[in-house]
């Protein structure tokens, strides 16, 4: 899974890259269905907005080179405590095998009896959702490289730069807004209401909390609040939203760095309570069955 999302990434900055040098060559972008949905979006918003499109490719190139290289950060941070990872997830199997084989009571004593089979499906089961654990654990290091995502399925940094691109062709910064809600269907409420906001000079909670014109929505209340102090002050809001579409890169890779970096502490919670305990049951059951074998014989 984790290979595949690395190859998503390299396929959409080749096609990003690709798409950059169409356009520096004066050739038509040429759109279809393997195109990444970020180059796709980008297209449609540089057509209805006038937007020039070779910034706006700039822009997104720099955002999938970001997310490429937190997600190479990640890999190589959670290389050791996978492997770690998958040798506890074996080691059950391993050393309840050599100890039951040692004992002349593995697995042919487990089968034999109601207490063997009871044991044997406890640790199967405890085995089992040690995995899963170890799983699910490893899943999320590595989902934590994204930048976080919207309802919508459009990601936070993408929001802000589509709004940048909109302000590029010379767009008014409330219609900037409506026209990334075109694009984003299920955060559209929230953008509509924001260019309310920013029209009327309105100041905006960056936080998003509920009942602001975010909507609960943490980026449109901080490209709102750029928005509006922009306005205010006259100047270009731009770079500033760039500015945070790079931040909100850096913070998802900081984040995902950290969760790897925690792993091999969140590891020992399947360990200690399902692989450990499913390696001594596995290991220990054969001896005791042996030893009550030997003893009742």
């Amino acid at each position: 899974m984790n290979r595949t999302r690395d190859d998503r990434m390299a396929l959409e900055l080749a096609a990003i890259e690709g798409a950059r040098l169409r356009v520096q060559a004066g050739a038509n972008l040429r759109l279809g269905p393997a195109t990444p949905p970020r180059l796709a979006r980008a297209s449609r918003m540089s057509a209805e907005t006038g937007a020039p499109l070779a910034a706006v490719l700039d822009a997104m190139a720099a955002s999938a080179r970001d997310r490429a290289a937190a997600q190479r950060a990640v890999e190589v941070a959670a290389a050791q405590p996978k492997l770690v990872a998958w040798l506890l997830g074996a080691l059950p199997l391993l050393l309840s095998g050599v100890v039951g084989m040692t004992a002349g009571a593995w697995p042919t004593q487990l089968r034999a009896t109601a207490a063997g089979r009871a044991a044997l499906w406890l640790a199967i089961a405890l085995q089992a959702a040690g995995a899963v654990a170890v799983w699910l654990l490893l899943r999320g290091a590595h989902r934590a490289a994204a930048c976080a995502t919207g309802p919508g399925g459009i990601d936070d940094d993408e929001v802000v730069d589509l709004v940048a691109a909109a302000l590029l062709a010379g767009r008014p910064a409330g219609a900037a807004l409506r026209d990334v809600a075109r694009h984003d269907p299920v955060r559209g409420a929230a953008l509509r209401r924001a260019a309310l906001a920013v029209e009327h000079g309105r100041s905006v909670t960056a936080t998003g909390a509920a009942g602001t014109v975010g909507d609960g929505d943490t980026v449109v209340g901080r490209v709102a609040e750029v928005l509006t102090q922009a306005g205010r002050l006259g100047a270009s809001p731009v770079t500033a939203l760039h500015a945070l579409a790079g931040q909100l890169r850096a913070d998802a890779s900081a984040a995902a760095l950290a969760r790897a970096q925690r792993l091999p502490v969140l590891l020992t919670v399947p360990t200690a309570l399902l692989l450990l305990p499913a390696t001594v049951v596995l290991a220990g059951a054969p001896l005791l069955l042996r030893a009550t074998s030997v003893l009742t014989g």
